[in-house]
């Protein structure tokens, strides 16, 4: 009826065909202030500092867009950011709390202020 009409009208953007909503995605930054090197299996040269720059590039393109959220699909930052692989060792607290504001200043550059976040493997 009239009712399921309306509902079906309303979840699924409106009478124009306008989409209901428009969001942006971002995932795995994996950001750490450490130099650039490949994967620890070897298969992938990993920039980790370039990621700083990679996330603005993504902030520029949704402030080209009205958009009503953003998700960041987890690791904004690397698990190098907790453990020092060559030393064998945790890095201090600190460190981790400092890189994950770098790249939080980069992401406040967005006009969208409504981000949902969600928890990946190196949070």
């Amino acid at each position: 009826g009239a009712a399921a009409d309306a509902a079906a009208a309303a979840a699924s953007g409106d009478e124009r065909g306008e989409p209901a909503f428009r969001f942006g995605l971002l995932a795995d930054i994996q950001y750490t202030d450490t130099e650039d090197r490949c994967n620890h299996t070897g298969t992938q040269w990993r920039r980790y500092r370039n990621s700083l720059l990679v996330a603005a590039n993504a902030v520029e393109y949704f402030n080209a867009h009205e958009l009503d959220f953003v998700i960041h699909n987890g690791d904004i930052i690397d698990h190098q950011c907790a453990f020092d692989f060559a030393a064998d060792a945790f890095r201090p607290k600190s460190e981790g709390l400092d890189q994950l504001g770098d790249v939080m200043r980069v992401l406040s550059d967005a006009r969208c202020k409504d981000w949902i976040f969600t928890v990946g493997n190196h949070e």
